[in-house]
């Protein structure tokens, strides 16, 4: 054999016999050089050596190209201001994607970081529902820029908060023993909201309480005013005052203003003390009758 091309001991192949198979053919040696099944062997910018990829040196002035199918450059990445990555200053190109320095963001490094575009009146970062991104609030689904407070699509969790309005502001319903655990995410106003966005719900007593929810930064936080007396049914609403006093007798169906001043047990209709005993006719007597 050619002194320049020695036979290789089983297991190993190459010029010089550098090349460890470690059982693999030579296929499948140049296999481990192919991104996928389609792809060049070093995707053309390279060489398969011993089933690794030595990439090309670059005729372009700075660029590199590398990577471990020699897939990657470090100049094909987006402009900004006709520099790749805006430039040194700003950031470097890697594989495709800008890599931003400190003081800089943006696909293409052309924001400085800042967050004083993104803070509401609170100091709060989008209110808690978004992402601030080149100095602009990204807003989860549904809410509005510029600083992600209001969401005109979304319904407020009036049903979920009733037994909440119930035992925060008359200490009770179903979660009279364990409201602050229940209800840690809700606090009460004593003055109405200038924004006023009502509930109105069946309590557990059967009554209409009617309340108001203002959401507090962040997406389940809230701010709850509860009225102290309860509204008209939408029976009565529909009718005016024709019918209310037959309302009233069907066990809460009509207002229930004070209905939680009663004590359980004591026989007083709750609100209006003990009955008032009906008069006997005349010549009738409680113990010998009429």
């Amino acid at each position: 054999m050619h002194p320049s091309h020695p036979r290789c001991d089983a297991g190993y192949i190459g010029k010089n016999c550098e090349c460890q198979t470690q059982g693999r053919s030579s296929q499948e040696l140049e296999g481990s050089c192919r991104k996928d099944s389609n792809s060049l062997v070093c995707s053309g910018l390279g060489d398969c050596v011993c089933g690794q990829c030595i990439c090309h040196k670059s005729d372009v002035p700075n660029k590199e190209i590398f990577g471990q199918f020699c897939e990657c450059d470090n100049v094909n990445c987006e402009r900004y201001d006709g520099q790749v990555c805006g430039g040194e200053k700003r950031g470097t190109c890697n594989c495709g994607k800008c890599q931003c320095k400190e003081g800089f963001e943006g696909s293409a490094c052309q924001c400085l970081q800042s967050t004083d575009g993104c803070l509401n009146q609170r100091g709060t970062e989008c209110s808690g529902r978004g992402r601030c991104h080149c100095n602009v609030c990204e807003c989860d689904g549904g809410y509005q820029p510029p600083l992600c407070q209001d969401c005109p699509g979304c319904q407020l969790p009036c049903v979920r908060y009733i037994s909440c309005a119930e035992c925060l502001k008359f200490k009770k319903g179903p979660y009279e023993k364990t409201c602050s655990v229940e209800c840690k995410n809700l606090t009460l106003l004593q003055e109405a909201p200038p924004v006023n966005r009502p509930c109105k719900e069946r309590d557990s007593e059967g009554c209409w309480m009617k309340y108001t929810l203002r959401q507090r930064d962040g997406m389940d936080s809230y701010d709850i005013y509860v009225e102290d007396a309860q509204g008209e049914t939408s029976h009565q609403a529909g009718h005016g005052g024709q019918g209310s006093s037959q309302e009233a007798s069907r066990g809460g169906e009509g207002l229930c203003p004070l209905r939680r001043t009663g004590r359980a047990g004591s026989g007083e209709r709750p609100g209006h003390g003990p009955p008032t005993p009906r008069p006997l006719p005349h010549g009738c007597d409680l113990t010998l009758g009429c």
